[in-house]
């Protein structure tokens, strides 16, 4: 994985990221190489996504991977103000009735 990942990183911009999914056993390893090829400064994240409701585990049910995101240049990232979050539908109507009632009840 080494050579692909260290070419995957020349290839990327400077505001380039990189998610990187693999299951439970491995994902400790691969957290430390993506540290060593990136740099642990441009680790941004770890998300663990679940991938289905049904596991076929003998103890334990492993219905989930992790996804490392690294940037190639955090700085760079940052300095761009970008967001990977969007607000939920229906969000705004729900926030505006807790308000309503932080209000009415003097909270």
């Amino acid at each position: 994985m080494w050579p692909r990942l260290t070419l995957l990183k020349e290839l990327l911009s400077e505001t380039g990221t990189i998610f990187v999914c693999i299951n439970d056993v491995e994902q400790h390893s691969l957290k430390m190489l993506l540290d060593e090829i990136f740099g642990d400064e441009n680790f941004l994240a770890t998300l663990v996504w679940e991938k289905g409701k049904k596991g076929d585990s003998t103890f334990f049910s492993n219905t989930h991977e992790y996804i490392h995101v690294y940037s190639k240049n955090k700085e760079t990232v940052k300095s761009m103000d970008i967001k990977w979050r969007s607000a939920k539908e229906g969000i705004e109507e729900v926030l505006s009735f807790y308000q309503s009632l932080r209000n009415k009840h003097n909270m």
